[in-house]
């Protein structure tokens, strides 16, 4: 017999199966009493396996927020030092400075729409965007317990591996 946990339940359930009538009741017992420990044992393992898994990927998040956290830094600090550089070359009245390296120039953007009444908009200028229908899950749980009848729904209750 292997100690793989799905071994040792195949046993386990083989030995409920197939038990003849010769073998008596404390034999069977005792048999299926070490196979549940050592399912038991294996359990245990793959649980802690589990939690060290998890830790490691705590470990991985707590570091991918640190290079988050340090790669915002650094786009921040681009940023600024870019809009230092604009407003200087704005004040000089400097629009292109020429260099080995980069060439630096101010360039106009394209132009953009601001609104500030959005009431005063003539008809013409407005669309009609549609209303959206969403399910609401919650308002459709209490309705199904309750006895209700909700047509397309259907309660389902799934289970989890809990672990304390």
């Amino acid at each position: 017999m292997t100690n793989s946990l799905y071994d040792l339940s195949a046993a386990y359930l083989a030995v409920l199966d197939g038990i003849p009538e010769e073998i008596d009741q404390q034999t069977v017992n005792d048999t299926l009493e070490a196979i549940d420990g050592a399912i038991e044992e294996k359990a245990f393992n793959i649980v802690a396996y589990a939690k060290d898994l998890e830790g490691q990927a705590k470990v991985i998040e707590a570091e991918e927020k640190r290079l988050s956290a340090r790669r915002k830094a650094y786009e921040n600090r681009a940023k600024s030092i870019k809009t230092y550089l604009q407003g200087t070359m704005e004040k000089l009245g400097r629009d292109k400075i020429k260099g080995d390296l980069f060439t630096i120039a101010l360039q106009n953007n394209p132009g953009t729409v601001q609104i500030s009444n959005e009431k005063a908009i003539p008809t013409k200028y407005l669309t009609i965007v549609p209303a959206q229908y969403v399910p609401d899950k919650k308002a459709i749980a209490a309705a199904l317990k309750n006895g209700e009848d909700v047509p397309g729904c259907e309660f389902i209750r799934s289970r989890r591996l809990a672990i304390r």
